[in-house]
């Protein structure tokens, strides 16, 4: 059939006559140019498109990544069926302390009969002090020194600064004799009266559950009052010292042997079949949160608290 034939100005000869959207263009001899931009209007929206349901899936396919557990990857295969616990390298000292180091942080031991010294020469380390009233130990860090006796608390070296978070026990941080002296002791002017003698440094009393930061890009260090820092920063601030347990199909029996060994609790199944229950990810070994969490939303497995804290896993499948 002729297409002609059918237009509407040959049905109904009082009809309006067609009029192509890009019949002003042809006449302004813009019509390619018009056509070509429209086109390209229409590949910009597919494009949007497509980025907005890749960034979905990219944004589905990390939740799942973290949700099980694989935020830390091995830097080697680990052995099907094992679980691998990576923990802080840890020295024991010759007096019994003991030395958590997180990654990159160094020290230099300076043991004398009368005082436990070790200089923290960069990162960040906890010290567990074994109790000696008569041989103090001192940590000490760019101009700033951390006395204690029996405690336990970390030091932090930072380009400008130096922290100090009290775990256990009270510290006390002072300046440096040779930065306190240089300050004390630094003559007047002959117009001025010589300043006091001063017999010791100030100090600052650091007690559990608090923090103290020392600005440490002046000469003269200001020391200020200890601050109480939050449980759950505290916990943050020092997440390097937990152990992460590392699993590759490794069964809940020994999974479960990590988590009661790193972070005290007591958990326990009463079906032997749930002990061969297999688990792949990452988990800090001392979350049993998470780990509750997953075995009851994956596999069925709930828990079933008993009044002296102890944890039952039970299936319900």
């Amino acid at each position: 059939m002729d297409r002609s034939s059918s237009s509407p100005s040959s049905r109904n000869p009082d009809a309006s006559p067609r009029v192509d959207p890009l019949d002003w263009a042809r006449v302004s001899d813009v019509a390619d140019l018009v056509e070509r931009e429209m086109k390209a209007c229409v590949r910009r929206r597919r494009v949007r498109r497509l980025s907005l349901a890749g960034g979905t899936m990219l944004a589905l396919v990390a939740l799942l990544w973290v949700w099980q557990g694989n935020a830390v990857a091995p830097s080697e295969p680990l052995e099907t069926g094992r679980a691998l616990v990576s923990s802080p390298e840890r020295q024991t000292l010759p007096d019994g302390s003991v030395i958590e180091f997180k990654s990159g942080a160094s020290v230099t031991i300076d043991f004398s009969p009368a005082l436990r010294r070790v200089v923290l020469d960069r990162g960040e380390a906890h010290f567990q002090v074994a109790k000696n009233p008569v041989r103090p130990f001192v940590v000490v860090a760019r101009g700033v020194e951390v006395r204690a006796v029996g405690t336990a608390f970390s030091v932090g070296l930072e380009p400008t600064r130096v922290e100090v978070l009290v775990t256990e026990g009270q510290v006390a941080v002072d300046a440096a004799p040779s930065v306190a002296a240089a300050i004390v002791s630094a003559p007047a002017p002959e117009s001025e009266t010589p300043p006091p003698a001063v017999a010791s440094s100030p100090s600052v009393m650091v007690k559990a559950g608090e923090r103290v930061t020392v600005d440490t890009s002046t000469t003269q260090k200001v020391l200020p009052a200890a601050q109480t820092i939050a449980a759950e920063e505290m916990n943050d601030r020092l997440a390097w010292r937990v152990p992460w347990l590392e699993m590759n199909a490794t069964p809940l029996s020994e999974i479960i042997q990590a988590f009661n060994l790193h972070s005290g609790s007591r958990l326990s199944y009463a079906d032997p079949r749930l002990g061969r229950l297999t688990l792949s990810g990452t988990l800090r070994a001392d979350n049993v949160t998470v780990l509750l969490q997953i075995l009851d939303t994956s596999y069925g497995v709930v828990a079933e608290r008993g009044a002296d804290g102890a944890i039952v896993l039970v299936s319900t499948r």
